[in-house]
């Protein structure tokens, strides 16, 4: 017992001391990671004012009181929907230029907003990874449904198969989640050893990336309150976060023969 309560308080140090150094590393510079997260995700920002535009006038037209029981339904043009897409399409690489604009900033390194467009060039290499990724976690989630639907149909246990069916594939799914940075100091790698070297250093390390990510969960709470609009605010703090969390892996395992 003593043990454990002591694993789990470095564990939580481990954290604290990652979310510290994020916060150093955007200090002064906080907005304009702000701006950097805005235009990775630019069609999120404008939905997002979208629903409060539409939010605020039904508050107005109904009162307060009726939009409690009542949920906002923003019918975004068709037109919206495609350019968004597109725009999707065209920056999908801009994921892995500002995965490197964090890297800089943990590392005090020269960053800009001009990181997003460091990676450009490997348009081909970015969009395989995604649909490898894409691949692997619809795999995990087909199987967990079907399993999870098999048990649930000879022990009764239907309500919580949703919950089970969400958090099985999101485990499994927990040794690949590095590969978008292990490629931006790699781009030449295949997409095999970008996962090999992202579950190597996902080794011992995937609970402490649990808790990383449950420190923001008031702030996902907020967000969705907000419609997303905290989302975007904190996002910048999460993002650096997660980038000490893959320097400080690194730094804790040795490198491999694929990256020497």
């Amino acid at each position: 017992m003593l043990i454990t309560l002591v694993i789990r308080h470095k564990r939580m140090g481990k954290v604290k001391e990652l979310k510290q150094l994020a916060r150093s590393a955007l200090k002064g510079r906080y907005w304009e990671a702000v701006l950097a997260y805005a235009i990775l995700c630019l069609p999120s920002l404008i939905e997002i004012v979208q629903k409060i535009y539409f939010t605020v006038a039904l508050i107005i037209e109904r009162g307060f009181g009726f939009y409690l029981y009542t949920t906002t339904v923003v019918n975004t043009p068709k037109v919206i929907n495609i350019l968004s897409f597109l725009y999707l399409l065209c920056t999908v690489t801009f994921l892995l230029g500002y995965n490197s604009y964090n890297l800089k900033l943990i590392k005090n390194e020269p960053a800009s907003v001009t990181n997003l467009f460091d990676y450009t060039k490997f348009y081909i290499e970015t969009i395989w990874l995604g649909l490898n990724i894409f691949w692997k976690a619809f795999l995990w989630s087909i199987g967990s449904w079907v399993t999870l639907f098999l048990i649930s149909w000879g022990f009764h246990i239907t309500p919580y198969i949703t919950l089970l069916g969400l958090i099985i594939p999101l485990i499994m799914m927990l040794p690949y989640l590095l590969s978008n940075y292990v490629i931006v100091e790699n781009p030449y790698l295949s997409v095999q050893e970008l996962f090999q070297e992202s579950a190597r250093l996902m080794e011992g390390n995937k609970w402490n990336f649990i808790l990383l990510l449950l420190s923001f969960i008031g702030w996902f709470i907020l967000g969705y309150l907000t419609f997303g609009l905290v989302n975007i605010l904190v996002a910048p703090y999460l993002s650096a976060s997660l980038a000490a969390f893959y320097l400080d892996t690194k730094e804790s395992h040795p490198i491999t023969t694929i990256l020497e």
